[in-house]
């Protein structure tokens, strides 16, 4: 891997020194002849771009004779694509007229990365998540970006799953569709299963690593994902796509849309069902998921509404596979396990999750002038939903329940059927301002608020002996509330030609008032705020259309969660955390080829991690480290060697730790913790090397196949760098052929079967532990997730 890698780069250094051929444009509104600066132009079909500079102008060099097409757009304006034929003769001029309408990407302008902006990128476009979608959760068609390693409970990707990056889990990364907040407020999670196919209805996601830039909702500590919806298709359509694969997986959708009608109104919809068995033992999976948008788009203003909604039913799979079984039962799922009254180890049939969540977002736009322009959203989100579990021999006063009298018995134990509920509402708005001073500077200043009202409440549905004044007694009742206020100002000024500044500055305002009673019976009730100042800024110097480099540095702040504050004992409540995030990388383009190197720096204070401390009724918590840090080399390389050949490859090495760890191990001998001072240790599911290769190979018109290949290296499940509790090392293959027929009836039939994990690689993706001591010999409890063996989905998608 490492050797082909560094081979691409030789090549590419000797392939910019065959010719030095420049080619000079220039880009201009055609009705009032300003020179437009901050154009995307693009080279067809080599791997160059750029923007405009302050001059209006670009510049490609290193160009071998021949035609070629460049394709520039700019917000407001059409997309104009012009041949030209190189060597040109004189400068190119491009003329561009406003677009007719207000386009769609005028609504996440505030909270995308822009082309100069020096933040870590990775952009999935919709052609690519297209050409990736198989049915599987979100993660999984972002798994060939750089530092990213996913996650499936139920071993498929589809059901719940998970992705982190650079070793930051999901509850540190924001995640925004539309310029929305979608991380849920207390938890800071967000729940994949809950948007089941959310991908089918994605225009483009930029995944971004580091502190990012700033957004509205939680901070984005360490990662952030901007997913973008569809836009409007100009021409109806319908469009219907049916999936089958291994462990009984089933997806179907049905896809709409009017086209622009009078050029103004659209209005579009998706539908869809999956279902899967899951590779582990009953990991099933129920989904159902709508997105249903419109909008009115006139020449200066945009209104547009988009209404979506998930439901799942999951099998729960969450428990994992003790180590001592990965060898011989490695589908065992323990979820929904009991002992049966003729003594038989049954399954309780209905260990399931089951959850709906639903969206309504609201969008308008406004051109105040051809400088400023306005963005205001109202959202909502209402969520509610269950998980049930069967439990065995339970003690009634542990549900509050008086003990039952029954003849001379007096019954303190039973089996019964509890279920957790969550009910919960999250609302807000938001708004920007975007000004453009001048050709050189300009401004976006946004704000947003942000209100989240979530009932918590658990209620036994069953027992076999129930106190008898009780049926479905409610055992434990609370609320959080979050009310959340931030603002930030964006600032892009282009110093010099080919240098830009970047500054972004947020205030962050966070409230917490928690009520009630937690399922231990404990008071919950406390008030927590906080207030952040989170500034960001960086430089960006285009050297040449060849070669860039940029630095940035950046701060970001993070509260606790709802579990952090539930969890800890009183008078022990876990402090805040930062991150100083710093970044510096160099990248090249060619004709044939793009590579980057970005080195980075993140070091933390007072992050929240386990280490094996408890509470005061026994159950784990997050414990703030003074200091800890992960830095590391993300390299990266696109080539296209040929119009049927593309090879993209990347790979990231890090070192990731701990400083002065301390961590606990119960001791069931002294009902006390033994103490284990340990020093710098490797922070857990950080690996060391993560790296993936994808070759595309297009050897006609209509048929497209794609080899996907991905590392990632050995990673600790604990903080304590123990080599005993470890993921191992793994390296998967996935195989994609899609072939498209254009007929009469219809206007395209793709067809398409992916392989996964070609080679049958037996590897598991995360885990949990918990050490005790019992008669002075330590014993665990751990669980691992095992992930499918070799599987295969395969579907036809038709369009008319």
């Amino acid at each position: 891997m490492y050797k082909t890698f560094f081979l691409l780069l030789t090549i590419f250094g000797w392939s910019t020194g065959l010719l030095a051929q420049a080619t000079v444009g220039t880009v201009k509104n055609a009705e009032t002849d300003e020179l437009l600066v901050g154009a995307h132009i693009k080279l067809l079909p080599t791997q160059l771009s750029t923007i405009s500079d302050s001059d209006g102008e670009f510049r490609f060099i290193h160009l071998k004779h021949g035609d070629y097409q460049v394709e520039v757009s700019f917000l407001g304006f059409e997309k104009q694509t012009v041949n030209v034929k190189i060597p040109l003769e004189g400068k190119l001029e491009i003329k561009m007229k406003r677009a007719a309408i207000i386009q769609d990407e005028i609504i996440v302008q505030a909270t995308r990365i822009g082309e100069s902006t020096p933040t870590a990128v990775s952009t999935v476009s919709e052609k690519e998540i297209e050409s990736l979608n198989t049915g599987r959760d979100l993660p999984y068609l972002l798994q060939n970006t750089p530092s990213l390693v996913t996650s499936s409970d139920g071993g498929t990707g589809i059901g719940y799953t998970s992705l982190r990056i650079r070793g930051t889990d999901m509850s540190r990364i924001n995640v925004m569709v539309n310029g929305i907040p979608l991380n849920d407020p207390e938890s800071n999670q967000v729940y994949w299963v809950d948007l089941p196919d959310i991908a089918t209805s994605a225009q483009e996601v930029q995944v971004q690593r580091g502190v990012a830039t700033s957004v509205y909702g939680n901070s984005a500590f360490g990662a952030g994902l901007n997913l973008t919806t569809s836009s409007p298709s100009p021409d109806p359509f319908t469009e219907f796509s049916s999936t089958a694969g291994s462990f009984n997986t089933f997806r179907n959708y049905l896809k709409f849309g009017t086209g622009l009608m009078k050029n103004r109104i659209s209005v579009e919809g998706r539908l869809s069902h999956i279902t899967s068995d899951g590779y582990v033992d009953r990991a099933s999976s129920k989904l159902k998921s709508y997105f249903l948008t419109g909008g009115y788009y006139g020449a200066k203003m945009l209104l547009k509404f988009n209404l979506f909604s998930g439901y799942e039913r999951t099998y729960q799979a969450w428990n994992g596979v003790p180590s001592e079984m990965l060898l011989t039962n490695r589908t065992y799922n323990p979820s929904g396990e009991y002992t049966s009254v003729d003594g038989n180890t049954a399954y309780y049939d209905n260990e399931v999750d089951d959850y709906q969540q639903d969206h309504y977002q609201l969008f308008y736009s406004y051109l105040l002038s051809n400088h400023l322009h306005l963005n205001c959203a109202l959202h909502y989100t209402h969520g509610r939903g269950y998980y049930e579990n069967y439990k065995s021999d339970r003690k009634l006063l542990n549900y509050g329940f008086s003990d039952v009298i029954i003849g001379m018995d007096t019954i303190r134990k039973t089996d019964l059927i509890q279920r957790k509920y969550l009910d919960n509402d999250f609302l807000g708005g938001t708004m920007s301002l975007q000004f453009k001073a001048s050709s050189r500077l300009e401004f976006q200043l946004g704000t947003a608020y942000n209100y989240y009202d979530g009932d918590h409440f658990g209620r036994v549905i069953w027992a076999r002996v129930f106190p008898p004044t009780n049926t479905e007694p409610v055992w434990y009742e609370s609320n959080g509330i979050k009310k959340e206020f931030n603002t930030f100002l964006k600032t892009q000024w282009i110093a010099s030609k080919g240098l830009s500044i970047y500054t972004d500055l947020q205030f962050r305002s966070v409230n917490h008032n928690i009520t009630g009673v937690n399922d231990d019976l404990r008071d919950l009730t406390q008030r927590h705020s906080y207030n952040f100042f989170n500034p960001k800024g960086g430089l960006s110097w285009q050297i040449n259309p060849n070669h860039r480099i940029w630095l940035s540095a950046g701060v970001a702040n993070r509260e606790p969660s709802r579990s952090d504050f539930k969890d800890a004992d009183p008078g022990k409540i876990p402090d805040s955390e930062m991150l100083m995030d710093y970044e510096a990388a160099y990248e090249f383009t060619s004709s044939l080829a793009k590579a980057s190197a970005n080195f980075f720096f993140m070091n933390y204070s007072n992050q929240l991690v386990l280490t094996g401390k408890i509470n005061n009724t026994g159950d784990p918590i997050m414990v703030n480290v003074p200091h800890s840090f992960r830095f590391g080399l993300e390299l990266s390389t696109d080539v296209k060697p040929a119009k049927f050949l593309a090879i993209t490859a990347h790979t990231t090495l890090s070192v990731n730790k701990i400083k002065d760890y301390v961590g606990y191990v119960d001791n069931w001998d002294t009902y006390s913790q033994n103490e284990e001072i340990l020093g710098t240790t490797d922070l857990s599911f950080s690996p060391s090397v993560t790296a993936g290769m994808q070759l595309y190979i297009q050897p006609c018109k209509n048929l497209v196949a794609s080899w996907n290949a991905r590392y990632v290296g050995k990673q600790y499940i604990d903080n304590t760098s123990n080599d005993n509790r470890t993921l191992a090392a793994y390296l998967v293959n996935d195989i994609n052929m899609r072939y498209s027929i254009d007929n009469i009836l219809f206007k395209k039939i793709t067809l398409w079967i992916q392989v996964n994990n070609v080679f049958n690689e037996l590897y598991e993706t995360n885990a949990w532990i918990y050490r005790y001591i019992y008669n002075d010999t330590e014993y665990k409890y751990d669980g691992f997730f095992p992930q499918a063996t070799r599987n295969f989905l395969a579907g036809v998608t038709i369009q008319i």
